[in-house]
């Protein structure tokens, strides 16, 4: 069974900042778990998930989020990912200019501070 919705995570902003770090992952799988008709410690989330979740950081989670339910028939296990896969931008090499500087002469410097002198 697959089902992609829209988790609303907004019951985490009623407890303390300190507590919504653990208190997101208990809502997401409350969540997935009454989708998927199954029980709670059957729900596995995804690092994907988590890492889109906490992108702002751990006291200020993202208040929705777009996830696919994923149920296994036989072991009874529900995945949690997310819907769509975060695209991975291939990063170019940067090429370095090698700027050349040539170097004065010895005999062009006696003759620069030759000149100061005078």
């Amino acid at each position: 069974m697959e089902k992609i919705m829209i988790a609303n995570l907004k019951k985490t902003y009623e407890k303390p900042r300190t507590k919504r770090r653990r208190v997101v992952v208990q809502v997401l799988k409350e969540i997935a778990a009454r989708h998927a008709k199954s029980e709670y410690y059957n729900v596995k989330v995804d690092n994907s998930v988590m890492k889109e979740i906490y992108k702002h950081g751990g006291t200020s989670p993202l208040k929705k989020v777009k996830i696919k339910i994923t149920k296994d028939d036989k072991t009874g296990i529900v995945l949690v990912t997310l819907a769509e896969a975060p695209i991975k931008k291939e990063k170019k090499p940067k090429v370095k200019k090698e700027i050349k500087k040539e170097a004065p002469k010895k005999e062009e410097k006696n003759k620069s501070t030759e000149e100061k002198k005078q």
